[in-house]
């Protein structure tokens, strides 16, 4: 199945974002990040004329936002999949985003121990502990994974069980969004790709829309 994160329009979270979106940040984060000037990135959707792109989210994503890719052959391979679901277009968008402060995962590597360290020196697991309390008790489990290093539960990153929290916590803390290395076939089909999550959908500019075809 495709992931809901590559699709506009079925959104359940629109309302939610936005109002992290209105909650008051520091400038740009006091820790580690990475300062991006100008970056251009690409996205498949159905539509021919899109002006903006939809935020996403669902349980099974790292975040709420929108989410592009770094090379145009990933983002292609998301616009044939709406040609193979029956709709008549697919199309491959090149946005831009400016001067954004982001969160680059890929420097932590596979070690979920560095990682959870750094997002606990920001207060992380105090800000998660609060966050759960009024949640089922069995919420309190994921506290004691991170506690303990552990970066999955059932195979499943702990940021996608609580994707408007970890969304939240960055955001408020300057991030403006994430970069991740989304791993080969984690959508059939879909080859490894460097993935961009833009929490604020109104800070990435459309350039051109792109023939699915004119990409190789």
């Amino acid at each position: 199945m495709v992931s809901s994160c590559y699709y506009s329009g079925n959104v359940r979270d629109c309302d939610r974002l936005e109002s992290i979106l209105r909650s008051p940040r520091a400038e740009h984060p006091g820790a580690e990040y990475m300062r991006v000037e100008c970056q251009h990135l690409y996205r498949g959707e159905r539509s021919p004329d899109l002006q903006s792109f939809a935020p996403s989210a669902d349980k099974a994503s790292i975040g709420m936002g929108v989410y592009l890719a770094q090379e145009p052959i990933a983002a292609k391979e998301y616009a044939d999949m709406y040609c193979d679901m029956g709709h008549r277009h697919g199309t491959v968008y090149e946005a831009e985003i400016r001067n954004m402060a982001m969160l680059d995962v890929r420097v932590f590597g596979r070690s979920a121990a560095c990682f959870i360290a750094y997002l606990s020196g920001l207060g992380f697991i105090q800000e998660l502990e609060k966050y759960v309390s009024e949640l089922e008790s069995s919420a309190m489990v994921l506290v004691s994974l991170i506690k303990n290093y552990r970066f999955d539960y059932d195979g499943i990153p702990i940021s996608a069980l609580l994707p408007e929290f970890f969304t939240s916590f960055l955001y408020t803390r300057g991030y403006d969004g994430l970069i991740n290395n989304r791993p080969r076939n984690a959508d059939p089909g879909v080859p490894a790709f460097t993935e961009w999550l833009v929490y604020d959908p109104s800070k990435i500019k459309i350039l051109r829309g792109i023939s699915p075809t004119e990409i190789t």
